[in-house]
């Protein structure tokens, strides 16, 4: 870590300093405050000195999460190579920064991570805001559950804005990342709404009770199913509708080809062709122009 290199020169400095007070003059203690200044600075700024470092060379994907992306996600296949090192660096990065939490069991597996991870990134691959760091935190359960905010309803998924946190049952989590038209992509649908939070003034589609309906002619989900499936009644529409914008793409358009238009701005991607975003205000032209990593 670049934190430590950095703090190296100065721990040398402390024990010359400290060593030459104790073995020859006391005099070269008035040495060792200005060290023990630095080192105690350099400590209390490590993880943005560390991170500034990291987004300038961010660590290479391992085979193991590698394999996941190509296995399970085909859009992934379909980037350049380019795109695909900037993919894999957003990813290595949103993991890297982002606390998981894992409930019932000791440690929450790198495969879950992976899924959770490519889901944003795939939602956010056209900003240069990718992490939407006011979410640096994710609990996972094994199975549906309850929470202060829901004491009495399991369920699969939820956010907690107050503490900037994302919840997910790995159940209802892994099927719709695996093949989101055969189960509801949950880790799509809460980061739908941290997006929201993040990007609150981005003209997003107005929707009303009607919307409910086109969207289960985009896909076969009902919001009955979508209600007993998250385990909490759906009152937006919009989240699920972004779901559908990016895992129905080909559907969205033909049944709400405005708002598709809409949601194409407010991400700055084609869904159909997730590896070039949509040119917008802020001149993004690529992905590996978007990373900024």
């Amino acid at each position: 870590m670049l934190s430590r290199i950095i703090a190296f020169p100065f721990m040398v400095g402390l024990i010359i300093a400290g060593y030459m007070a104790f073995e020859y003059d006391p005099s070269y203690s008035k040495y060792i405050i200005p060290n023990v200044l630095a080192l105690a600075a350099i400590y209390m700024l490590s993880p943005q000195i560390d991170w500034w470092w990291y987004k300038r060379n961010p660590p290479e994907l391992d085979d193991q999460m590698k394999v996941l992306l190509k296995k399970n996600f085909p859009w992934y296949l379909e980037m350049s190579p380019e795109n695909k090192k900037a993919f894999g660096d957003r990813l290595g990065l949103y993991i890297m920064g982002t606390e998981f939490i894992p409930k019932v069991f000791e440690v929450v597996p790198e495969e879950v991570k992976g899924f959770i991870g490519a889901s944003l990134i795939r939602m956010t691959m056209g900003k240069n805001n990718y992490r939407l760091p006011k979410f640096e935190r994710v609990v996972v359960y094994p199975t549906a559950f309850l929470s202060p905010q829901h004491p009495k309803k399991w369920h699969a998924s939820e956010i907690f804005e107050e503490d900037g946190v994302v919840i997910f049952s790995i159940e209802q989590l892994i099927p719709g990342c695996e093949n989101p038209k055969r189960s509801y992509n949950v880790a799509m649908h809460e980061f739908a709404k941290v997006f929201m939070l993040e990007y609150p003034n981005l003209k997003y589609p107005t929707t009303d009770e009607s919307t409910w309906k086109d969207l289960h002619k985009i896909s076969k989900y009902s919001k009955k199913y979508l209600d007993e499936y998250i385990g909490l009644e759906q009152t937006d529409p919009l989240p699920i509708m972004i779901n559908h914008f990016f895992n129905f793409s080909e559907e969205f358009q033909k049944v709400l080809p405005k708002e598709f238009d809409q949601l194409q701005q407010v991400f700055n991607v084609n869904p159909s062709n997730l590896y070039e975003p949509v040119l917008d205000k802020s001149g993004l032209k690529s992905l590996a122009e978007v990373s900024g990593v």
